[in-house]
């Protein structure tokens, strides 16, 4: 074991002729005793430095040295100074035996190792998260919501455990549910995100985050006012909500299946009522099975009951009849051509996901030639043509197209509400007054327009309805109004606070800052 940290002043200087250094030897001292580290070795450097000016330099200053160093956490350079005093040929053993420095020296080895590990293993951890962290960020870009997720959360596991997690990630997760439409896992990770001891330079501002939890907690308040007239127990509750939140994402198989089950559920405690007919129903149309969708709308539409808040038998009739009479002109040669622009549009898809919108837009405009000469035409094919305007920044054309969508009799599920559109056009317009018209760069953040939720219909109206909001589920996408700056600036660095829809009429992602930092 090592003897006193601070030994006799006899090693280095002699009481009957103390050096010019004592003073400084005895500050030095004084500190190291009060744990001032740092201030103690300069002062045991600069007697060393004196010491071998006047020939009376011992190597026991390299132990005090060496002992300032080791306190400091400075193992690499305290196993040096160590060495010094071990390696000297007056080892003085009141001050520190050679046995006990090499054992501190193999002591302090093994912790450097051991340091050494961890700071690998770091770094290797944060390149790892860095890189996947990017991966998801491109997903997120492209619209790949589903692998941009995944990523985010193996993100967040390993940042958590290698403690380098920062809340931004859980924004990132939040923002992918809030676009798929799962509300409920959205506000929770945007909880996370809030609860941030610091929200650092560049992250969306917490109180911006507040109003978005605000908001969807309010619709799903609403959502569940909405049902409370209908009869459900808590499976079949569970069910129906799992589909509502399928649906949203426009998942209409999937959706349908969980309304299908809902109804096997009700059937089996003798509790079913005809208006889960209807949400299959509209999953049915929206997956474009016309003559299943009206077998469900039939059995709604002869219920003897009425239910509150849902849609009228009057709409509901007038459907039925819309469909039947779509079905009634179905032939072949038309299944054939349905199926081909059915083949244009998912390819026309892709080009937009590749940021590829002229291209996209000639085949948008040969579908809506060939379909509008087999009247097959429908207003969402302007409203396509309009999103790749819009990608462009070609802001007059944009508006054109999507006017025109806005002029259809109704408007189909898993079509863009009326609503959102109509926001979206309101911005192009006013973004164009501003501007004086004409082209010019659009795009955004990756965090989106500065909107909000999308303008409600007249209570009176059709999409004014709750039924029709939670029902047919085509809810005003709620755009998280943040930009990179964190302020609601029309510039910035980063480009326009807005950014054109997609299709479906969810927001298209634009590539923003890297907001990891370590």
């Amino acid at each position: 074991m090592m003897v006193a940290l601070l030994g006799t002043r006899a090693s280095i200087v002699s009481a009957q002729n103390p050096p010019i250094y004592k003073s400084i030897y005895d500050s030095a001292k004084a500190k190291f005793e009060k744990g001032e580290y740092v201030e103690a070795r300069a002062l045991f450097l600069e007697v060393k430095r004196m010491a071998l000016e006047d020939e009376t330099y011992s190597e026991v200053i390299d132990y005090r040295i060496a002992l300032c160093l080791e306190r400091e956490g400075n193992y690499k350079e305290a196993i040096k100074s160590f060495k010094i005093y071990a390696g000297s040929e007056k080892v003085n053993d009141k001050i520190a035996s050679l046995e006990s420095v090499e054992a501190k020296i193999r002591e302090l080895e093994a912790k450097l190792a051991q340091e050494t590990n961890k700071t690998v293993e770091l770094e290797k951890a944060k390149k790892t998260v860095s890189d996947l962290y990017k991966r998801a960020d491109d997903y997120a870009t492209k619209g790949n919501l589903t692998s941009a997720l995944a990523l985010y959360q193996e993100v967040k596991d390993l940042a958590q455990r290698a403690s380098i997690y920062q809340e931004i990630i859980d924004y990132k997760i939040a923002y992918c549910y809030h676009q798929q439409k799962d509300y409920v896992n959205a506000i929770k990770h945007y909880r996370l995100y809030i609860a941030a001891s610091t929200i650092q330079k560049g992250w969306p501002d917490r109180s911006r985050v507040q109003r978005h939890i605000q908001d969807l907690e309010k619709y799903l308040e609403k959502e569940e006012a909405s049902t409370s007239s209908l009869s459900m127990d808590a499976k079949t509750k569970a069910l129906w909500t799992e589909g509502q939140t399928r649906y949203r994402q426009n998942q209409f198989a999937e959706a349908r299946k969980q309304f299908t089950a809902a109804r096997a559920n009700m059937q089996a405690s003798n509790r079913y009522q005809e208006w889960i007919e209807y949400y299959i129903g509209l999953c049915y149309e929206a997956e474009g099975k016309s003559a299943e969708a009206v077998e469900s709308y039939k059995l709604y539409h002869a219920s003897k009951i009425v239910f509150k808040n849902m849609p009228s038998k009057e709409d509901v009739l007038k459907t039925i009849e819309r469909l039947e009479k779509s079905l009634q002109t179905t032939t072949p040669s038309t299944v054939a051509l349905q199926k081909k622009l059915k083949g244009m549009y998912e390819q026309a898809r892709r080009l937009v996901a590749e940021s590829k919108p002229a291209e996209a837009r000639q085949i948008l405009e040969q579908l809506k030639n060939e379909a509008t000469a087999a009247s097959l035409y429908t207003h969402k094919m302007d409203y396509d043509i309009g999103v790749t305007y819009d990608r462009e920044g070609n802001y007059k054309l944009a508006v054109t197209h999507y006017k025109t969508y806005l002029n259809a009799p109704a408007i189909q599920p898993g079509w863009p509400d009326r609503y959102t559109v109509q926001n979206r056009v309101q911005f192009l317009q006013e973004e164009l007054n501003a501007k004086g018209g004409g082209t010019f760069s659009g795009g955004g953040s990756f965090y989106g327009d500065g909107g909000g939720p999308g303008i409600l219909g007249p209570a009176d109206s059709i999409t004014g309805k709750w039924w029709f909001w939670v029902g047919v589920a085509v809810v005003g996408v709620i755009v998280i109004g943040i930009v990179v700056s964190g302020q609601d600036q029309a510039n910035s660095t980063n480009g326009t606070k807005s950014r054109p829809m997609g299709f479906g009429g969810d927001p298209v992602y634009t590539p923003g800052i890297p907001l990891l930092r370590f």
